[in-house]
């Protein structure tokens, strides 16, 4: 096949960042390497680098909430229009009310749901007077858009999606079997006591109750909170609570960073409050841990639940309970023998959640809704 002859297929996203994990590196980079001419169109800064292979093409400059999904939206409109494209892959719930438009230029067109876009706008920052405006908005944009959209894309089986094999597939957020790896990582026995957490943090996603147990185990375990704060004015309302407990913010990093801070930890933490969301949620950071051999401590509901009971890699809590978080901890540094089978069973079940087995089903959809 010649370049010429390739699909060309544009991924969209008027919210995510330009080397988002999911849609840049893992399915614009796999689509690539398969044989597909990836343009990756972004608000915002148009990064030095990326996957191999692909175009990352800015449409206009990032902005606040309410100008992103009306001005924002329609200039990623144009920007995809304009790639030439035989299917778009869109990523954000504020896009899906532009599908009917993509149609009128003859795309195919694919809407991938990270999460339950309804539950999102109920359980995010959004102000509740904008919620009253987005949540009907959204509803209806999704059963309206339904005839238009080729193909859907969700960890989950939707409630609200149809229930057809050939219009939805689950593709899992899950890490390569080789993404986080590295040849110059410690022997898990000899690593610090150090507890990690890494992905976006808010209050939902207990950045308090870890703080307070980084706290109760200052001297003995340090804590690396690394990633974006939501909102940003959470590290000043508890700049006091960050210091006295000496957690380490290290704000958003690049991947190869992440690669070595995951490879020199001890214990990772996947704590999240029991909404609807993210009780159904399955938190990526998850198995991103088990992918280096990380011990979890995790919240004691859902799909992580469910992971660390069956292979026995960590220890399940109350994410609301700083002193059970810390205890739980703790334990994993003190005792080694516990930690090395925590280990080795995390390394044997990242087996079964590889990004290579999740996108052999994302490239046959690809084939079929363009033939």
């Amino acid at each position: 096949m010649t370049v010429s002859d390739r699909p060309v297929v544009v991924h969209a996203s008027s919210v995510h960042p330009a080397l988002d994990n999911r849609i840049h590196w893992r399915q614009c980079g796999s689509l690539a390497k398969a044989g597909f001419d990836v343009r990756h169109v972004i608000l915002g800064d148009k990064p030095e680098r990326g996957a191999e292979g692909v175009t990352i093409v800015s449409a206009g400059k990032r902005q606040q909430r309410l100008a992103r999904m009306t001005v924002g939206a329609f200039r990623v409109l144009s920007s995809v229009v304009k790639q030439r494209a035989q299917i778009v892959h869109i990523h954000d719930p504020e896009l899906i009310l532009l599908v009917p438009f993509f149609k009128l230029f003859g795309l195919k067109v694919v809407v991938d749901l990270h999460e339950d876009p309804t539950l999102q706008i109920m359980h995010k920052n959004v102000p509740a007077g904008l919620t009253r405006v987005l949540l009907p908005l959204m509803r209806l944009g999704l059963a309206a858009s339904r005839p238009f959209v080729d193909l859907f894309v969700t960890a989950w089986t939707h409630p609200r999606l149809p229930d057809k094999p050939d219009k939805v597939i689950e593709v899992h957020n899950y890490p390569g079997e080789l993404e986080f790896q590295s040849d110059e990582a410690p022997a898990y026995a000899s690593r610090d006591r150090l507890a990690v957490s890494i992905g976006s943090n808010h209050k939902e996603r207990c950045f308090i109750e870890m703080t307070e147990a980084a706290r109760l185990l200052k001297g003995s375990v340090e804590l690396k909170i690394v990633g974006p704060l939501f909102p940003e004015s959470l590290k000043d309302e508890y700049a006091n609570e960050i210091e006295e407990a000496g957690v380490n913010l290290t704000g958003r990093k690049e991947h190869q960073d992440v690669e070595k801070i995951l490879n020199s930890a001890r214990v990772g933490l996947c704590l999240l409050y029991p909404t609807p969301q993210y009780k159904l949620a399955e938190p990526t950071k998850l198995f991103e841990y088990l992918s280096v051999g990380l011990p979890v401590v995790g919240a004691d509901m859902g799909p992580t639940a469910e992971v660390l009971r069956r292979h026995d890699c960590g220890i399940l809590v109350d994410p609301k309970d700083p002193k059970a978080i810390a205890e739980a901890i703790q334990r994993i540094c003190d005792d080694e023998s516990l930690a090395d089978t925590f280990s080795k069973n995390a390394l044997q079940a990242a087996a079964s959640y590889t990004w290579e087995r999740q996108v052999e089903g994302l490239v046959v959809a690809y084939h079929r809704i363009l033939s």
